[in-house]
């Protein structure tokens, strides 16, 4: 996939030249391009280059497939069209372009890079399926790692890779066949069979106790001229954004770590500041009309305040319109959470509850650095203490700012968690939106929210 990456990488910024020069003619009919038209698709090739790396649209996670893919696309070709109309808007030339060529490129360049994709990926599990770029694996250790591993190939034909053979001492799996893959013997008779069963490579997926093997067995291989891959069993600890580096000399595994620090984290600050800016700038008076709204449907205050946590799990406050009657919690910091037809809900809150318009004042919060625009939604602290030892993983949660929204609530996982199942869906996806986190997928989320915000969770 390294491979189908780095194709990509050149050919895309080619596509959206090629549709721009392809949008000129189908506009003017002509082919001769004017000095100002060719200045803006050579600025836009080299915008493409540097947005698709920023929002990082090269990875590829091979569970995810194609529809991963292309949802970051879309947030990727979503910031080269904002970078294109904040560059003509500052070099102040956007009236000495067509608006239907600019419509038709953006339209064309778009399905172009989808084409391409579904194109280059269809080839490669074509190729890969009939074995014509196909690299054979053994795995040593038929365990769960061993099978997790195959397992995930498997489900991954575009890699390339078909695990051929198992072995593994266990003396009660000779001969028999995991997960479609047959046994063909113990640890020890991979030397000999490795070449008989035409092996390309051996993946090593042996528990952590196994050092003395390892090495004895590496040793066996690379006198062989095999390629080994080493899988070290870490995956039964509490993973978030593990990573590898080195350190002195020594290979270390960051079994979790902050998955927002330095150049990420510097990219999400800005794209916080920045949103929320504009967005408030654009709302406003929207704001306004909603502020005038809460204060004539019930007395009490505009704006509701309450602490939640926030990064790291310190409290922060939470500002919101008020769509609620005011009342008398009670005493304790276990408040009840919202539900269907709550009787403290006024009818303008809860005409704001179900298009989320009550959320809006948190832009603040992001403007005053307590929150993200992109981000787990802010528990109370009482609902933080409650799952932390309930549901696994919990608090990996504030290891980031939390959001106004996010890809939980995009999915529909919003509203009250009445039962520790809805948490634990919500947790797995507030989790796998910080481990894959990219301003792509940030902006994906953004443009799904618009047409999300109405939802029967939504109350």
């Amino acid at each position: 996939m390294n491979a189908f990456a780095a194709a990509l990488r050149v050919v895309d910024p080619f596509v959206v030249a090629i549709t721009g020069l392809a949008s000129y003619y189908f506009r003017f009919g002509d082919i001769d391009v004017p000095v100002n038209y060719r200045t803006a698709i050579v600025a836009v090739f080299a915008v493409t280059i540097v947005v698709f790396l920023v929002m990082d649209i090269y990875r590829w996670r091979p569970d995810e497939g194609l529809r991963g893919a292309l949802a970051r696309l879309v947030g990727g070709w979503f910031g080269i069209v904002v970078a294109l109309v904040l560059l003509l808007y500052a070099t102040k030339t956007g009236s000495d372009f067509s608006r239907q060529w600019l419509a038709v490129w953006c339209a064309l360049a778009f399905a172009a890079l989808v084409v391409t994709r579904v194109v280059a990926l269809s080839t490669l599990r074509i190729l890969n399926r009939r074995g014509l770029l196909a690299r054979r694996v053994a795995i040593a250790g038929a365990g769960r790692l061993g099978r997790e591993i195959a397992r995930r190939f498997a489900r991954s034909p575009e890699l390339g890779i078909r695990v051929v053979a198992f072995f593994d001492d266990a003396p009660q799996l000779a001969g028999t066949v995991v997960d479609g893959v047959p046994v063909r013997g113990g640890i020890d008779d991979i030397k000999a069979r490795a070449r008989a069963d035409d092996v390309d490579q051996v993946w090593i997926a042996l528990p952590l106790r196994s050092g003395d093997r390892v090495a004895r067995l590496l040793q066996d291989l690379l006198a062989q001229n095999l390629k080994v891959r080493y899988v070290p069993d870490i995956f039964s600890f509490q993973l978030l954004n593990h990573s590898f580096t080195e350190i002195c000399g020594f290979p270390v595994v960051n079994i979790s770590e902050s998955p927002l620090s330095g150049v990420k984290g510097a990219l999400k600050w800005i794209e916080d500041k920045t949103l929320a800016i504009v967005i408030l700038a654009l709302i406003w008076p929207l704001m306004l009309a909603i502020a005038i709204g809460v204060k004539l449907s019930s007395p009490g205050p505009v704006i509701f305040r309450q602490p939640r946590g926030g990064l790291d799990n310190r409290q922060i406050v939470v500002w919101k319109f008020r769509t609620m009657a005011v009342h008398a919690e009670p005493a304790s910091d276990d408040i009840p959470q919202a539900r269907r037809n709550d009787p403290r809900v006024t009818p303008f809150g809860a005409f704001l509850r179900r298009t989320s318009l009550d959320e809006l004042p948190q832009f603040l919060n992001v403007l005053r650095g307590d929150m993200s625009v992109v981000g787990p939604r802010p528990h109370p602290l009482w609902l933080n203490d409650y799952y932390r030892d309930k549901t696994p993983r919990y608090m990996l949660r504030s290891w980031i700012k939390p959001g106004i929204t996010g890809w939980a609530q995009i999915c529909g996982w919003r509203g009250e968690t009445d039962e520790s199942w809805k948490m634990d869906i919500r947790v797995q996806h507030d989790l796998y939106y910080i481990e894959n986190w990219s301003l792509g997928f940030d902006l994906y989320i953004i443009m799904m929210t618009m047409f999300r915000l109405h939802g029967p969770q939504a109350y």
